[in-house]
């Protein structure tokens, strides 16, 4: 059983920067997460397959970090416990972390670039985020 987490790090899907200085070391307690979902592809019209290389681009990403040694905790737009929204995946019991991010403490959840506007940053996905 992995150590307890102490940093959760979301990656968006247009932050997909394999030279991020996050990557360099290695700890166990810091948990990559990366999510596909609705509310990310649906905020404006988008070519199909504009919506699969993002896709394609973030599970890459996502198997080179664990091929690194990182934790990467990766929901897919098909996930059973995926609610389709980056709040409610965070939001713990049901949603689609395992664990809720809650038990990470506040200080330590980050958001690479926490900017985007069409995801409510400043308000619920980037609360407790920084």
């Amino acid at each position: 059983m992995p150590a307890p987490a102490h940093t959760l790090r979301l990656l968006l899907g247009d932050q997909l920067n394999p030279r991020h200085s996050w990557f360099a070391t290695q700890d166990d307690g810091v948990v990559y997460v990366l999510m596909e979902v609705r509310q990310e592809t649906d905020y404006v019209l988008h070519h199909a397959q504009k919506i699969l290389a993002i896709f394609a681009a973030m599970r890459d990403l996502a198997r080179q970090l664990r091929e690194a040694g990182h934790r990467v905790r990766y929901v897919a737009i098909d996930d059973a416990s995926n609610r389709q929204s980056i709040p409610a995946n965070l939001g713990g019991a049901g949603g689609a972390l395992r664990r809720p991010p809650a038990a990470v403490p506040a200080a330590r959840r980050m958001a690479a670039r926490c900017t985007a506007a069409r995801l409510g940053c400043g308000a619920a996905i980037c609360r407790g985020l920084r």
